[in-house]
């Protein structure tokens, strides 16, 4: 025990020492609060910005409508003009910030002229000509009328999923949360779940570890210590995910306010438990195939084209997407529901679009535990059988007929 306690110390301790680690790890949630920062702060300048423009409080515009589309009382501040000329040699010379010609035979040629001097990216005067345009075909309707046609009435909605009253989009959060989170266990460690085996190998370490330490203590340590990793990352990425939630129902990313986006988030703990384990289950299986790989080669260039035929059998669902967001699933993704590499990301998308009953969540994530205890099993037994092979692959089949 004390030596299994040795070895995952050891192995926890070298990944935080090194600053690869803390990049890959804390380079995503750096990331993503900036980007809310950035887009929130960009999204209120630019907003403000394109009100001030389009108002155009202190711009000086003039106008010729010879259609008389436009009410005098809307275009009261405006200068009038007499010719068309006249208005754009003001626009010219600079004494007319845009001026705005309406011909008689507008009917039958729907066009607006808008001369105008260009002071800035933002100088576009079309909102205010559509503005005053609406504002005089709406001047003679009724008060219901000119609701209608300038949409500014609202729309109360009440859904309801499973007879209950809530949101299919608030429902899916905590599952796509959960597979997003595993997508990044996958992405940042995959490379670091094979080599963590293989490394020790390759260098010819193994052989002075032995001495001291049993094979199977060893590759338990390296597997502890790869999950402890893991849980590590989860929790520095979800921290943020918190605080987003907590405190970024006020902010504005480009238009889009946050917090009627977060109000609609269903949080459900036992949505949160059933997701969570069967993210802790998925990654635990992950790590035993990567660990079984970086044991049965012996260096570091054959486990690449093993650990990538591992990573397009995990996210296989993703390029069968449309089978799994029809409302009835398909032969395909049961296949893929209940293959133990790809169960994890095909129960998540499912849970997520709302196509997974509970007793198959039950089912699938019974079936990910399982295998991921057969395959850490198994590949504990590779190594043990394995660690002292430099040069040549493993033969299972010497191993599994060995007594």
């Amino acid at each position: 025990m004390n030596s299994l306690k040795t070895v995952v110390k050891f192995e926890i301790l070298r990944s935080l020492k090194k600053k690869s680690f803390w990049v890959s790890a804390l380079l995503l949630p750096i990331l993503l609060v900036g980007y809310i920062v950035f887009a929130g702060a960009m999204g209120s300048n630019v907003e403000g910005a394109l009100k001030a423009e389009n108002e155009n409080a202190d711009a000086k515009l003039a106008i010729l409508d010879e259609a008389g589309l436009m009410k005098s009382e809307l275009t009261e501040n405006w200068v009038k003009v007499s010719e068309k000329n006249i208005g754009i040699k003001d626009v010219r010379d600079g004494d007319l910030d845009a001026f705005v010609f309406i011909a008689q035979d507008f009917t039958e040629n729907p066009k607006i002229e808008v001369f105008a001097n260009n002071k800035s990216l933002f100088s576009d005067y079309s909102a205010v000509i559509s503005g005053v345009l609406v504002g005089s075909a709406l001047a003679d309707l009724e008060a219901s009328e000119q609701i209608i046609l300038t949409h500014t009435y609202a729309t109360d909605t009440t859904t309801f999923v499973d007879g209950e009253e809530g949101s299919l989009l608030g429902k899916m959060v905590v599952p796509l949360v959960a597979l997003g989170l595993f997508y990044v266990l996958v992405i940042l460690f995959s490379n670091r779940l094979t080599t963590s085996t293989i490394e020790e190998k390759e260098n010819r370490i193994t052989e002075m570890l032995l001495t001291a330490i049993p094979a199977k203590t060893l590759i338990l340590g390296k597997i502890f210590s790869l999950i402890a990793l893991g849980v590590l990352q989860t929790f520095i990425i979800i921290v943020p995910l918190i605080l987003v939630y907590a405190f970024g129902r006020g902010t504005a990313i480009m238009g889009m306010d946050l917090g009627a986006i977060l109000a609609n988030v269903e949080i459900n703990p036992l949505t949160i438990l059933t997701s969570f384990v069967l993210l802790a289950a998925s990654y635990v299986l992950f790590v035993g195939l990567c660990v079984l790989v970086g044991s049965l080669v012996p260096t570091a260039k054959e486990v690449s084209s093993y650990s990538s035929i591992i990573m397009i059998l995990t996210i296989l669902p993703v390029f069968s997407i449309s089978s799994f967001l029809a409302a009835m699933p398909d032969a395909l993704v049961y296949v893929l529901s209940y293959f133990p590499v790809s169960a994890p990301v095909a129960l998540m998308m499912r849970s997520a679009f709302g196509t997974l009953p509970w007793y198959e969540l039950l089912i699938g994530t019974v079936v990910i535990i399982i295998s991921s205890i057969v395959i850490t099993r198994f590949a504990i037994r590779v190594f043990q059988y394995g660690a002292m092979e430099f040069t040549s692959k493993i033969s299972l089949r010497k191993m599994l007929t060995r007594k």
